[in-house]
């Protein structure tokens, strides 16, 4: 059976870890509205280079053929899986989603 104290300790980090969240979604929730009111732009925001590393893609294994920037793979073989072909029904083409380092 855990000790009183340990347990204290943990309910107290809990608290404010939890405490913590709260705090960083008020303050999203501040940038937001200051954003939507003044009608700023991400690069109003954040400098060029914030910015091209957060718009690009995180590296995909080269050897899957087909990907989106949600992280949804397809090998290529068998039934297009249901995200793939909901953007094709979207207007997306296939060739959309090749990978570009794929090397197969």
């Amino acid at each position: 059976m855990p000790k009183v104290k340990a347990v204290t300790a943990m309910k107290e980090r809990l608290q404010e870890a939890l405490s913590s969240l709260a705090e960083q979604e008020e303050i999203i929730d501040l940038v937001k509205e200051v954003v939507e009111k003044y009608g700023l732009e991400p690069r109003d925001v954040f400098s060029e280079e914030a910015l091209g590393s957060a718009m690009e893609p995180d590296p995909v294994d080269p050897s899957i053929p087909y990907c989106d920037r949600a992280g949804n793979v397809w090998s290529g073989r068998g039934r297009r899986p249901l995200w793939l072909n909901e953007a094709i029904l979207a207007g997306a083409a296939l060739e959309d989603f090749k990978n570009p380092a794929y090397s197969g």
